[in-house]
């Protein structure tokens, strides 16, 4: 897309040592998706995964293939 690098703005806010807005992305579909009596849960893991980045650094990308494995069969 360009040249310049042009991260997205939850990796931006990472790198900025800031909470991201994940909740209102990926958390508000989980919370959607309660409320219509059905689970979301490849976006509740991607919030919780950002959560974990939030708190203690990147993870790398077998440890994310290991939390995610079990929810894509």
């Amino acid at each position: 897309m360009g040249a310049t690098p042009n991260p997205g703005s939850t990796l931006q806010s990472i790198r900025r040592g800031q909470l991201t807005e994940i909740d209102y992305l990926n958390g508000a579909v989980v919370d959607e998706a309660r409320a219509a009596g059905v689970e979301a849960p490849i976006n509740a893991a991607i919030t919780a995964l950002v959560h974990e980045v939030e708190r203690g650094g990147f993870l790398t990308p077998d440890q994310v293939a290991e939390r995610m494995r079990p929810l894509l069969g």
